[in-house]
């Protein structure tokens, strides 16, 4: 589970960010099933943070099931952070 997800902008201008949750296939890693963003593009001012979740979000990886999620996110400066809180039960 996603707990948390903090996007921290460390640069003198604004930037964006985007985080999405890729579906896999666990066969065969090339192929990508569907991509579901979280954000996608999302300013971030200067010298700020931004915090997208704060709560419980799901994210699947078990043994033997035919695709796993895989978090992605970027950012359009090299001074964007993200910190990911997560909870594995």
């Amino acid at each position: 589970m996603i707990t948390d997800i903090l996007v921290c902008n460390t640069t003198n201008t604004d930037a964006t960010a985007s985080v999405f949750i890729r579906e896999q296939d666990a066969n065969n890693s090339s192929l990508k099933r569907n991509d579901i963003s979280i954000v996608k593009d999302v300013a971030v001012p200067a010298n700020t943070s931004i915090e997208l979740i704060d709560g419980q979000y799901p994210l699947y990886w078990t043994i033997a099931e035919p695709y796993y999620d895989h978090l992605m996110c970027y950012g359009s400066a090299s001074g964007i952070d993200i910190i990911l809180g997560y909870y594995k039960e």
